[in-house]
């Protein structure tokens, strides 16, 4: 199971540098899927991970420290959780 920190690297990717305490730049999935279909299935998402996600979809825009780049990417998600 990830944490939402490691979900979050995993999505949106992250900068080098100490703040994020990484040796090297990650491009997460949006970055990577670059006009395709990114799938997802997360049981338990949290609501700040909720907005961060309905923000990127909103925006069509990553956000990394000053920079923004276009994020051209479909989201599909699932979940085994009954409604």
């Amino acid at each position: 199971m990830l944490t939402e920190r490691l979900l979050e690297s995993e999505l949106f990717g992250h900068l080098r540098g100490p703040f994020t305490c990484a040796v090297q730049e990650h491009l997460g999935l949006f970055a990577l899927a670059g006009g395709g279909t990114a799938f997802s299935r997360r049981e338990n998402t949290t609501a700040a991970l909720q907005a961060k996600l309905l923000r990127v979809l909103e925006t069509r825009e990553l956000t990394a420290s000053a920079e923004r780049s276009p994020a051209n990417v479909r989201l599909v998600t699932a979940t085994s959780r009954a409604t």
